[in-house]
């Protein structure tokens, strides 16, 4: 009797629970990050929207926003290649990212790299046809 009684009652998740509000925690301190850089970032304050964007995706790596807001405070620092590489950080977790492939394509364009602009636009285009911005 014992043993079906233990198969029935509910399952204690020892270490699994001890771990998951750390990483809820984790995620809730990496929106509060996310939340202030947004703030910066429509105060026209980029630097701290920069610091306050990076501190986000460290405490969440998965935070496609958190690198599509890292880059676009690069393009207003005049940070051309960095604001690449932080769209192509973006697109590697959402590929179907359609803003961050739009503006990958501008910054590309104004690197000069006109062919990889081209197929950012081809991708942007892709992602939302009805959105004539990726039809430039």
């Amino acid at each position: 009797m014992k043993v079906k009684q233990a198969l029935m009652a509910p399952k204690r998740q020892g270490a699994a629970v001890a771990q998951q509000p750390a990483v809820s925690e984790q995620h809730a301190q990496a929106a509060r990050a996310f939340n202030e850089a947004n703030a910066a970032f429509r105060d026209q304050r980029w630097a701290d929207a920069l610091a306050l964007a990076e501190k986000a995706v460290v405490l969440n790596t998965g935070l496609v926003v958190g690198y599509v807001l890292q880059a676009r405070c690069h393009v207003r620092l005049d940070r051309l290649e960095a604001a690449r590489d932080a769209f192509a950080a973006a697109l590697r977790l959402d590929p179907k990212q359609f803003s961050a492939w739009l503006e990958l394509g501008n910054v590309s364009r104004r690197l000069g790299a006109m062919e990889r602009a081209v197929q950012c636009y081809e991708r942007a285009a892709a992602c939302n046809p009805q959105d004539g911005r990726g039809y430039l």
